[in-house]
């Protein structure tokens, strides 16, 4: 099941019925996604079914996911005194640091 191994999950739908999900575990945020209304994780081409977000240690907050009608998907965080956002690229597959409001 999605995000089952997340502390703090935050989830979203897209209209394609896609479901997106972060979280926490050990301290850093992962992204999962579920073709089939969570029941599974998606495999991912290297075979994991979860995407690091950043390699930084995040604060123990919940992190935010929003999913654009264009294909990104938006993940905010807690890291330290700012938060960060970080924006999808290739579906899910890789993050990169958009901005950051201290």
């Amino acid at each position: 099941m999605i995000a089952d191994d997340l502390s703090k999950p935050q989830i979203c739908e897209d209209e394609a019925g896609r479901i997106h999900a972060v979280g926490l575990s050990g301290g850093y945020c992962y992204y999962e996604q579920s073709t089939d209304g969570g029941a599974t994780k998606f495999t991912f081409e290297d075979g994991n079914t979860w995407r690091l977000v950043t390699q930084e240690i995040v604060s123990d907050e919940a992190p935010t996911i929003e999913h654009l009608q264009n294909g990104i998907i938006l993940v905010g965080l807690t890291l330290g005194d700012a938060v960060r956002v970080f924006r999808s690229r290739l579906d899910g597959w890789t993050f990169d640091l958009v901005g950051a409001v201290e």
